[in-house]
């Protein structure tokens, strides 16, 4: 493409630059790509990505020089590995003269963005939709309201920030995702600031403060939300890693947000099995489980659960991971349920071609995953969960299916989707219905 006629540039709408050299080698020259941007006129998707050298103070700066000039780009992602890049990074996205909807910044929480950066950018910025973004609180340099932003991403470097906080300098958000790095929290003994945060959730959402729904909720561990106390409707909310000892932590989440959605991440581990007295993080408090087989019960509809098929551990046998997710289904009132099997999952809403075809797996995974008797998984889970009427069992380095449940009187018929047209679509609907459109 960097050798074509310079004049076809201008039609450029959308770039992916990554890992590209320092200097010229086997035929490319850095330089191209900056005769590209400075061509590209109605440029509006860009995404650079572990190119740090053209963020630096020993780069000839002609990369934050041109980035400005395009003034119909609307999506900007900027990904680098050394913190000493930030600066320039900051002070690049400060002088565009385009508005972003879309902004993300690579996760470290050891950057260097200046104090004021957020600030400046809720400025300049007034059309950002979307931000993703690392730093280190929101206390310290307090941060304006980014009244446009609807999907927020945020890792923050050394406390989880508040409810109230989260909600005033973002009043519009649909989607949110928080992390707070090395944050932990005893269930069983909460430290006095965990409770009094909680508590200040709490009583600011009884009198109207903060969102009134959301439509996606996204965390790595069940601590982050727990502390935040969220207490209304969310679409979708993906928990992170099951662990039984914190079971109550995660019904508190789910009984507070009450979503359709929820996606668990599980393993063939004892942690990862739900004791049958415990009561499901699927069903919602209230109504009479004892009326209709459990029908007045409400929880939610529709399940996803990546399982991490490890290289290092022993036992991961078809029947093992089957007593996992039927420890979880068995009582529920899942109707549409995505099992994944595989060593390792991207940071993303949906299971996708990276997970199904990864670039690198394990030998000792792999053979787990051949291993895997994926009928008897099909026919088990299908018998386990009542009001299961669509499964799906994505398969690392194997294939994906899909099956719809019929019942005939007392029996449950399998029938497999074999098109996989129609079984994409049946997954795009099922699963997005809750997602933030991009």
């Amino acid at each position: 493409m960097l050798k074509r006629d310079p004049p076809l540039y201008a039609f450029l709408h959308k770039l992916i630059v990554e890992h590209i050299p320092e200097r010229a080698s086997d035929g490319f020259d850095p330089n191209d790509l900056l005769e590209v941007l400075s061509r590209a006129t109605y440029l509006r998707d860009l995404r650079i990505r572990w190119c740090d050298h053209l963020f630096t103070s020993e780069s000839n700066k002609r990369l934050p020089e041109t980035l400005p000039q395009l003034q119909d780009l609307r999506r900007l992602e900027i990904w680098t590995r050394r913190v000493s890049t930030d600066p320039l990074v900051a002070d690049t996205v400060l002088r565009l003269r385009s508005q972003l909807r879309i902004l993300q910044f690579s996760s470290d929480e050891d950057n260097q963005l200046p104090r004021d950066f957020p600030n400046s950018l809720a400025e300049r910025q007034t059309s950002l939709h979307r931000l993703r973004i690392c730093y280190p609180d929101l206390t310290s340099t307090p941060w304006v309201p980014f009244p446009s932003l609807r999907a927020l991403y945020l890792t923050i470097a050394n406390k989880l920030p508040s409810l109230p906080h989260l909600a005033q300098i973002f009043p519009n958000l649909r989607e949110l995702a928080v992390f707070a790095v090395g944050f932990e929290v005893d269930f069983a003994h909460p430290a006095p600031e965990h409770v009094r945060v909680r508590q200040e959730a709490l009583a600011f959402q009884k009198t109207g403060g903060g969102w009134k729904s959301l439509d996606v909720l996204t965390t790595t561990t069940i601590g982050d939300p727990w502390v935040l106390c969220l207490a209304c409707p969310v679409g979708s909310v993906r928990l992170g890693n099951y662990d039984v000892s914190n079971h109550e932590a995660f019904v508190d989440v789910v009984s507070r947000t009450r979503p359709k959605k929820i996606t668990l991440h599980l393993a063939c581990a004892t942690y990862c099995v739900k004791p049958m007295p415990n009561p499901s993080i699927f069903l919602f408090p209230g109504g009479d489980p004892s009326k209709d087989g459990g029908a007045g019960r409400q929880g939610a509809t529709h399940a996803v659960l990546p399982f991490t098929i490890a290289s290092f551990w022993e036992g991961q046998t078809t029947s093992a991971i089957i007593d996992v997710i039927n420890s979880h289904i068995s009582d529920s009132r899942i109707e549409y349920l995505h099992v994944a099997l595989a060593e390792f999952f991207m940071f993303s809403p949906e299971i996708d071609e990276r997970v199904l075809k990864p670039r690198d797996i394990h030998p000792r995974s792999v053979k787990v995953i051949e291993e895997i008797d994926v009928d008897l998984l099909v026919h088990e889970i299908a018998m386990a969960a009542a009001h299961l009427r669509v499964l799906v069992v994505t398969v690392a380095t194997r294939d994906q299916s899909l099956w719809m449940i019929e019942r005939r009187g007392e029996a449950r018929v399998l029938i497999r989707v074999e098109s996989l047209c129609s079984a994409r679509e049946i997954i795009e609907r099922e699963e997005r219905a809750y997602l933030y459109p991009n």
